[in-house]
C-alpha cells in the first residue's frame, strides 16, 4: 500500500518541483505541471485508502472484516477504475462468492468509482489437485478373478 506523509506547503512545492511528471496518452509523451502530478498521486492514494475503508465493512464467512483476512491483493485504483483480487482456498470458493459480490457493491457505491473488477481466485493446498489419470489395479487383483477353486 502506498503510504503518504503529511507535508508542509513548502515541502510539497519542493517535492513537486523535483518530480518529472509525464503522461503517455498513446505513444506521445506530454509533460504535465509537476504540482498536478503530485495531486494525481495523492488522489490515487486517497482512493485506495477509501476502498480499504469500504472493504473493512464487508464481513467474511467467519464474520471478520475482509481487510483483516490477508486475502486481498494489492488494490489498483486509477481514473475511477478499481481492480483487485481475493484469494481463497479452492474448497472455499463458493462460500466467498457472496463476499466478492458484497465487496463489489461496497466499492461501486463509492463516489468517483466508475468501474470495479474483483477477481475471486482459488489456491490449491499442499499436494495440489487430485490426479485425473486412471490408477492401476493393485498387483494380483485381476489375476485371481478367472480361477475358482
Amino acid at each position: 500500500m502506498l503510504k503518504c506523509l503529511v507535508l508542509s506547503a513548502t515541502t510539497a512545492d519542493k517535492l513537486a518541483a523535483s518530480m518529472d511528471c509525464r503522461v503517455k496518452p498513446g505513444n506521445d509523451e506530454v509533460a504535465i505541471e509537476p504540482r498536478a502530478g503530485l495531486s494525481y498521486l495523492l488522489r490515487m492514494a486517497s482512493l485506495k485508502d477509501d476502498v480499504l475503508a469500504a472493504l473493512s465493512s464487508v464481513p467474511t464467512p467467519e464474520g471478520r472484516p475482509l481487510t483483516a483476512t490477508g486475502k486481498l491483493s494489492e488494490i489498483v485504483a486509477n481514473d475511477g477504475k478499481v481492480f483487485f483480487s481475493i484469494t481463497v482456498e479452492a474448497a472455499q470458493v463458493k462460500q466467498w462468492e457472496s463476499v466478492r459480490e458484497r465487496a463489489e457493491t461496497a466499492v461501486r457505491a463509492m463516489p468517483g468509482v466508475q468501474s470495479v473488477m474483483i477477481a475471486l481466485t482459488a489456491e490449491r493446498g499442499a499436494g495440489g489437485a487430485p490426479s485425473l489419470r486412471p490408477t492401476a489395479a493393485p498387483a494380483g487383483a485381476l489375476a485371481g478373478q478367472g480361477a475358482r477353486g
